[in-house]
């Protein structure tokens, strides 16, 4: 594995040399450079979202903080909760509630090692398996990132993007009690982006990013962007929580 700034330093550098040379048609943001800046990018809204799993749960009742302290944004939230036959709840019960369903709308802005960015998003989600004394949780949801201009920072070089797209999370199954089961066991992530690279040296230009995450009960799980395969720490919270694996050359079409 090698880390994203080396990868972003290089190819810095090579357009750099490119425009040293005269070429006035050499591009500005490559393929490459784009997937490990969405990787970066869908890594930290990852990070959110598992964030936000944890704020449906009232204090003690399951053991878990809330992440308001976490994550500086404006937020909107309905939270609603449901017995073993569907009936809606007054409150959560930690032995007969099954299920909660949660709205969630955030919005501000967000700065991170390696990035800033201004987000919107949306988000949908289930959690079921809950009745009783639960060993697991699973959540499922959907969602949207209506707006998201991201500014990249890496070895002295910015890039801005518009992104916009939506959320698909699947069969993402966490352990109970957290603190003994601190990473989802199992299940996906799926975001679809728009992406509009804004440069104005070279115009701008849309292009498309499937990106999945699984995970596998570890702190370090798969991302693919493209089928571009790259590793992710969920425990860090810099640009070196993403790295590109060896060997990975998937579609950037």
């Amino acid at each position: 594995m090698r880390a994203l700034t080396a990868r972003a330093a290089a190819l810095v550098a090579l357009a750099a040399l490119a425009a040293c040379d005269g070429d006035a048609t050499a591009p500005g943001v490559d393929d490459a450079l784009l997937n490990d800046d969405v990787a970066l990018l869908a890594a930290d809204a990852v990070q959110e979202d598992l964030a936000v799993m944890n704020t449906v749960f009232p204090l003690g009742g399951a053991g878990v903080p809330s992440a308001s302290s976490v994550l500086d944004y404006t937020r909107s939230r309905t939270v609603t909760y449901f017995d073993a036959d569907g009936n809606e709840q007054s409150a959560y019960d930690a032995l007969t509630t099954a299920a909660i369903h949660t709205v969630l709308e955030v919005s501000g802005d967000v700065t991170r090692d390696g990035f800033e960015a201004a987000v919107e998003r949306k988000r949908d989600m289930w959690v079921t398996g809950l009745e009783g004394e639960e060993s697991e949780r699973t959540w499922n949801g959907t969602g949207s990132d209506e707006k998201s201009r991201a500014r990249v920072l890496a070895s002295g070089d910015t890039r801005t993007y518009d992104l916009a797209g939506t959320l698909t999370v699947t069969d993402v199954v966490r352990g109970v009690p957290r603190i003994d089961n601190p990473w989802p066991l199992s299940g996906t992530i799926t975001r679809n982006l728009t992406i509009e690279v804004v440069d104005p040296v070279h115009g701008d230009r849309t292009v498309e990013r499937e990106v999945i995450i699984t995970f596998n009960g570890t702190q370090v799980v798969t991302m693919t962007v493209n089928g571009e395969a790259y590793e992710v720490d969920l425990a860090e919270t810099g640009r070196q929580k993403v790295r590109r694996r060896h060997g990975s050359h998937g579609s950037t079409s």
